[in-house]
């Protein structure tokens, strides 16, 4: 083994863990992407669920108001 300059050999481990760093945040940034889009499907079945409740209640009460006043 060649006796090698510290700096070179200092160097060398900064590029690695630079390169472990990287690594790290393409993960990082799957992950998000992920969370995103889940986060996407949940509020719009949260929407629709909501938005079909209260299409049943306006419906039901307008029925109601129907069979009282005889519409």
């Amino acid at each position: 083994m060649q006796n090698q300059d510290p700096i070179i050999v200092c160097l060398a481990r900064i590029e690695a863990k630079l390169d472990e760093q990287i690594k790290n945040q393409e993960q990082m940034d799957a992950e998000i992407r992920q969370i995103h889009t889940d986060t996407k499907r949940t509020a719009l079945a949260a929407g629709a669920a909501a938005g079909a409740a209260s299409s049943g209640i306006v419906t039901l009460g307008l029925a109601l108001l129907r069979a009282k006043y005889g519409f």
